[in-house]
């Protein structure tokens, strides 16, 4: 994950407030939905970026920690957003500077494909979990046909060596720098928690969910879309899981 993430996609929807918004929106249902109220309950924005999915849930949680390898980020977070129940901080990518069993709930949403080592990191959301705590964990799969980031489609499919030279014929970028996984993988990546898949339940319930621009609420186009995605599964772009924490 880049310290400077805001120069290396400065035109990422991270720093369109009102798409996070809306993100932090579905992010508060699909938590609420696991875990029913959440106004005593701390939470850790984990990959924070400027922080406006952190301020939009410090409206739900008691406490709210805004964490972010880009200090570039957290300086523009920390200058924004000033609220009692919000701090912000830079962080280590392999180590997280919190105690063991400090937050409720971990949001870690479109962060892992810019991670090194996804794995280390898990270790330390587990560490840092409360017990029966949960991680809200948005996924890109490496089998959607768009990876987010570069509109170019089916890049994420290809080997390192042909996605770079596909990334150099339209960007001046000569890396692709995005390391997405399988759902396969993202399976082994996550195996210490128990997984609730919530991707079908927003699909078929975007109003509940606030995922209306995402999934029109229209029924017949709903369900399509939803048994659509039931079927082809394996190739969805996106994944909606809450981890939960194991007891040990």
């Amino acid at each position: 994950m880049s310290n400077k993430f805001t120069e290396l996609f400065p035109d990422d929807l991270t720093y369109d407030k009102q798409s996070r918004v809306i993100k932090a929106k579905k992010i508060v249902a699909v938590i609420s939905d696991y875990l029913g109220n959440l106004s005593k309950l701390s939470c850790l924005d984990l990959g924070c970026s400027i922080g406006y999915i952190t301020e939009a849930l410090a409206k739900h949680f008691e406490k709210v920690v805004g964490v972010d390898v880009d200090g570039n980020a957290i300086g523009i977070a920390k200058k924004n957003i000033k609220k009692q129940n919000i701090s912000f901080y830079i962080s280590h990518e392999r180590e997280l500077d919190f105690p063991d069993k400090n937050f409720d709930v971990v949001v870690f949403n479109q962060i892992y494909e810019h991670v090194k080592d996804p794995g280390v990191i898990f270790l330390e959301i587990e560490r840092i979990l409360k017990k029966d705590g949960v991680c809200f964990f948005g996924a890109r799969n490496k089998y959607g046909i768009f990876d987010g980031h570069y509109k170019l489609p089916f890049i994420s499919w290809l080997p390192k060596g042909l996605s770079d030279f596909y990334l150099r014929i339209f960007s001046p970028k000569k890396h692709y720098d995005i390391n997405l996984l399988s759902l396969s993988d993202l399976k082994k990546l996550t195996r210490r928690f128990l997984i609730k898949d919530y991707t079908l339940d927003v699909i078929k319930r975007p109003e509940y969910f606030k995922a209306l621009d995402l999934v029109p609420k229209t029924l017949k186009i709903n369900l399509a879309i939803y048994y659509v995605c039931k079927i082809f599964y394996p190739f969805i772009p996106n994944y909606i899981w809450i981890l939960v924490k194991k007891d040990k």
